[in-house]
C-alpha cells in the first residue's frame, strides 16, 4: 500500500498544479524531496479516506479534465475485447484436458 501511495504521490508532485502540488512544493522546501513525497502520500490517503467517508468528489477537480478522462475511459471500455470469448472460439475444447505430445 505504501509503495502505491508513494508512486501516486510522485505523479501528483510531478504534474499537479493545484493544492496538492502546492503542498508538495512547500514541504519540499521545508523538509526535502523524499520526506515531502511521503508527506504527500499520507495527504493523498487522508483525502481519499474523507472522499469515501463523505461521498463528496475531490474539491480541486477540474470539471473539463474529469469529463475528458471519463470519455477516454468509456472509449476504452467500449473497445475492450472479450478475451474469454476469443479463447473459446479459438480453442473450443477445455484447455485443461489438452495434453502435449511427447517429443521423442
Amino acid at each position: 500500500m505504501r509503495t502505491a501511495l508513494v508512486e501516486a504521490a510522485l505523479a501528483v508532485a510531478r504534474h499537479d498544479q493545484g493544492p496538492l502540488g502546492a503542498f508538495f512544493h512547500r514541504k519540499q522546501r521545508q523538509i526535502g524531496h523524499h520526506k515531502a513525497v511521503v508527506a504527500l502520500a499520507r495527504k493523498l490517503l487522508i483525502v481519499a479516506w474523507r472522499m469515501l467517508l463523505t461521498g463528496q468528489p475531490y474539491r480541486a477537480a477540474k470539471p473539463l479534465l474529469v469529463q475528458r478522462k471519463q470519455r477516454r475511459l468509456l472509449n476504452v471500455a467500449q473497445a475492450a475485447v472479450d478475451w474469454d470469448a476469443v479463447t473459446k472460439a479459438l480453442w473450443p475444447e477445455d484447455i485443461k484436458t489438452h495434453r502435449r505430445r511427447k517429443v521423442a
